[in-house]
């Protein structure tokens, strides 16, 4: 009758906080060493929330490309900062020594192509398409999805601290195991630059082909007159697969491992942009370390901030609207501005932009959007796709707990 209200107990609270009407010491001891157990085995299969790695592997050269960047700007707005994009750029000036290795070695056959976590399973991740599949950038999702319903043991965390007069940058990438796992794994730490200007530049199929008239890309010329690339990725401060020998091959829960990354940001690049991404990636197998294998290079999980902010801090700043809204860039535009949001919580959000008149030109956001960091663009275009004059908008975020407005100047 005990045993029985002892396990119902177990079941109800997880743990028991007294135990009454003993009627021995041996039946106490028993007892004490199933409250052990359970306390021992109770978070084993304890997991962490995902997020999910994009690589946008795109070229300036690719007039398929754009699309690449729909589907990204898509995923941004509809995951928010579950979903950490990266454009891997290869064969063009913003390649470096790590995207183009990466493309080689992962075997990516065609551009744009995105590998999701990088696993070699198309129903778990995996390398997908890009090339034109949908208008409304819809591509990726499902495997995006299907990665979003994985948990992961291990919960990644950064810090950095960046001078501005130096342009000298310090991250801190931490591994958190919140239950075991085993496998060859490194620590990945990788700067990545947002909305970098290439104008006339950027190739465009699409450009006046009937085919995709329903793409935002069909009315713009070809080459691109002014482009914006997105979150570029500059260089992985791990050596492109990541840092051997930080994480054991074996960890159990509670166990947290870091490295600690110097960079110096070179001045082309615009400090306000830049964000950092910090993952934990497998290598190959444990029985051979030293070979990669491309079917065992998965990400289990990622994080991203940027400078001077920490993974750490979560969403404090956040103001009684319940959403930060940060300042839009550039501004002035001539091509494209973007709009930073974070939210406290799931929560439904307009964002509307108006002329000095408070004429409503266009509504760029109206739905229920998830807690986290959200990216949205406003391209200087009105509610019937027609180009607005040159001059003062305001961009207004709502909740319905509050709103920010935001003056931008238009001047193409």
């Amino acid at each position: 009758m005990f045993t029985c209200r002892l396990a119902w107990l177990l079941k109800q609270t997880g743990f028991a906080v007294k135990i009454v009407h003993l009627k021995n010491k041996t039946m106490t001891k028993q007892i004490f060493t199933l409250f052990v157990c359970f306390a021992f085995f109770g978070n084993v299969n304890a997991q962490a929330p995902r997020k999910v790695v994009v690589e946008d592997y795109t070229g300036i050269w690719c007039g398929w490309c754009p699309n690449g960047r729909t589907c990204t700007q898509h995923l941004d707005a509809t995951y928010g900062n579950k979903v950490i994009c990266m454009g891997v750029h290869s064969g063009d000036a913003l390649s470096t020594g790590y995207p183009d290795s990466l493309v080689n070695q992962i075997g990516v056959t065609g551009f744009p192509e995105a590998a999701i976590d990088r696993y070699p399973d198309k129903n778990n991740g995996g390398i997908f398409p890009g090339c034109g599949g949908t208008s409304n950038g819809s591509d990726w999702d499902v495997m995006v999805q299907n990665r979003l319903n994985t948990t992961s043991p291990v919960a990644v965390n950064i810090t950095n601290t960046y001078n501005t007069s130096t342009r000298a940058l310090s991250v801190t990438v931490t591994a958190n195991f919140v239950a075991s796992a085993t496998g060859n794994m490194r620590l990945n730490c990788v700067i990545l630059e947002d909305s970098i200007q290439t104008n006339a530049q950027q190739h465009n199929y699409m450009s006046g082909d009937a085919n995709f008239s329903t793409f935002e890309w069909f009315s713009q010329a070809d080459p691109i007159a002014v482009y914006y690339q997105r979150d570029v990725a500059r260089i992985n401060l791990a050596n492109c697969y990541g840092t051997p020998g930080v994480i054991p091959t074996s960890v159990v829960s509670g166990g947290a491992y870091s490295k600690t990354y110097t960079y110096t940001i070179p001045t082309a690049y615009n400090a306000s942009h830049i964000k950092i991404a910090g993952f934990v990636s497998k290598w190959g197998t444990v029985a051979n370390p030293a070979m990669m294998d491309t079917n065992n290079i998965a990400i289990i999980n990622a994080n991203m901030v940027r400078l001077n902010q920490s993974t750490l801090t979560g969403i404090a700043e956040l103001s009684g609207t319940g959403f930060t809204a940060g300042n839009c860039y550039p501004n002035p535009f001539n091509n494209m501005t973007t709009i930073p949001v974070t939210l406290g919580e799931e929560s439904k959000m307009s964002i509307k932009v108006y002329n000095i008149l408070g004429e409503e030109v266009s509504t760029l956001v109206d739905e229920n959007l998830m807690a986290g960091e959200h990216t949205f663009f406003w391209t200087g275009i009105n509610q019937n796709g027609s180009y607005v004059k040159n001059g003062l908008y305001v961009i207004r975020i709502s909740t319905a707990t509050g709103s920010v407005a935001h003056t931008v100047m238009l001047n193409r």
